[in-house]
């Protein structure tokens, strides 16, 4: 049985500031705190989810498509790029992640996911499906969509 999270996007943050409660406990500060902006936070879906009250996983989500071509893959559903995603520290291990990606799905229902992890099992894990870049670069980290 998987847990019922509660998604909310929050309201964008002030100019150089964070969406995201900053004294929250067990999240990468760099990513959700000093570097939001520079990770396209402006123009990003700033996603909390909770259980039972408690912040448990962040995401980051923008709305665009890729740029790169990858092998088979067809022109995405009204794309939104899943740029970060984190599971707090003192919740891991409980499979709250694919929660929270299954919760994601459903905010964003009939439309393409993509993203680029090196948590290339987490993904397949959770139901993505894996493309090679059409003009072979390696060197980029695994391209993922989860389709509707």
């Amino acid at each position: 049985m998987t847990a019922r999270l509660t998604l909310r996007v929050l309201p964008p943050a002030p100019r150089y500031g964070t969406p995201f409660d900053v004294g929250a406990v067990g999240f990468d500060e760099g990513w959700w705190i000093s570097r939001w902006h520079e990770g396209g936070g402006p123009d990003a879906d700033a996603i909390t989810l909770s259980l039972d009250g408690d912040e448990v996983a962040r995401a980051m989500v923008l709305h665009d498509g890729p740029e790169a071509e990858h092998v088979g893959l067809v022109p995405l559903t009204d794309p939104v790029e899943l740029t970060r995603i984190e599971v707090a520290e003192q919740h891991r291990g409980r499979g709250l992640g694919r929660d929270a990606v299954l919760a994601i799905a459903r905010h964003y229902a009939g439309r393409d996911i993509w993203g680029h992890g090196d948590a290339a099992a987490f993904y397949e894990k959770t139901g993505w499906t894996r493309y090679e870049r059409a003009d072979g670069d390696t060197s980029i980290v695994p391209f993922f969509v989860l389709h509707p």
